[in-house]
């Protein structure tokens, strides 16, 4: 008689050892160095052990052909961390397997969607983001995030705003105000019981509005004497424009540009223009060159008519 008294063992192929699933009956697959008794791991081959002392079941299944055994686990409780261990497999001869404990912990999965991968904004306005919450509890904050580049050049997300989220995967809104153009983000940061998530990246594109002041009438300047063209820029914080004058006809239906004048935009994002006039019909524009925080953007014409 030949006494089988080696160890079975068992090695762990999915999940990871202590990891996070995503699913509240997770499927455990364990490969077995030898055969084992397929009654043993039916239905006690793996107990879960929460700190708290209670013991979660399940059912499983095993394969002769690949000596593996898969174990469906009863409903986990989310954020309760698991400690998985062999319960009474054993192989032919009755040996237990042999195996190291391991953590598990579920979370209850979520997820954010938005139907925007764009978005257009304009001036100092408001833009609204809409999205969708899924799985993320009422009242959970979610935070509005932007795509920010360090001095060093790195790229990380920094929070903007916040929104409350409604709790039962309707469709909400959250609304920015862009000063400049850049990507943008909806994440849910997470809970001890629900898992973390985060919308696509939506492009927010800005196109700066620029109000001629003084209003659209033709301004009618004496021959000599000084006139003074002013423009405010939404939203402030824009450095350098370009003035641009032009010559125009009685109507002002034809112009052209006599002149092209950088200049300095001040901190309120105003910028003005005086100069004396000859005689003829004229007109002031600011235009804002296209860059990577704006798009470009051009004034109606202060116009003027000197006599």
């Amino acid at each position: 008689v030949i006494l089988d008294l080696t160890t079975p063992t068992g090695t762990l192929l999915a999940p990871a050892s202590n990891d996070v699933v995503y699913t509240a009956r997770p499927t455990i697959q364990y490969r077995f160095s030898e055969a084992i008794r397929p009654t043993s791991w039916a239905t006690n081959g793996l107990t879960l052990l929460s700190l708290d002392g209670g013991v979660v079941g399940g059912s499983g299944s095993y394969s002769a052909a690949t000596k593996t055994g898969r174990f469906t686990t009863a409903a986990l409780t989310p954020g309760i961390e698991y400690v998985v261990q062999i319960g009474d497999a054993t192989d032919l001869a009755g040996n237990p397997v042999l195996a190291d404990a391991w953590t598990l912990t579920y979370l209850v999965p979520t997820s954010i969607s938005t139907p925007q991968r764009t978005l257009a904004a304009a001036g100092d306005s408001e833009a609204n983001i809409r999205f969708r919450a899924i799985g993320v509890p009422v009242g959970a904050l979610l935070v509005v995030e932007r795509l920010e580049t360090t001095e060093t050049g790195a790229q990380r997300w920094e929070g903007v705003t916040t929104v409350a989220a409604r709790g039962d995967g309707t469709l909400q809104s959250v609304a920015i105000t862009p000063d400049r153009s850049a990507r943008y983000a909806i994440r849910y940061p997470g809970s001890a019981t629900h898992a973390t998530s985060r919308t696509a990246s939506i492009d927010v594109t800005l196109t700066p509005t620029i109000t001629r002041l003084g209003g659209s009438a033709i301004r009618t300047v004496a021959l000599g004497a000084s006139a003074v063209a002013e423009f405010r820029i939404d939203p402030t914080g824009i450095a350098r424009a370009t003035l641009i004058r032009s010559s125009c006809t009685s109507t002002f239906s034809r112009c052209t540009v006599v002149e092209r004048r950088a200049v300095d935009i001040d901190a309120s994002g105003f910028v003005s223009v005086t100069w004396i006039p000859s005689r003829g019909n004229w007109s002031w524009q600011l235009q804002l060159a296209d860059t990577s925080d704006h798009e470009a953007a051009t004034s109606p014409r202060a116009r003027f008519r000197v006599r």
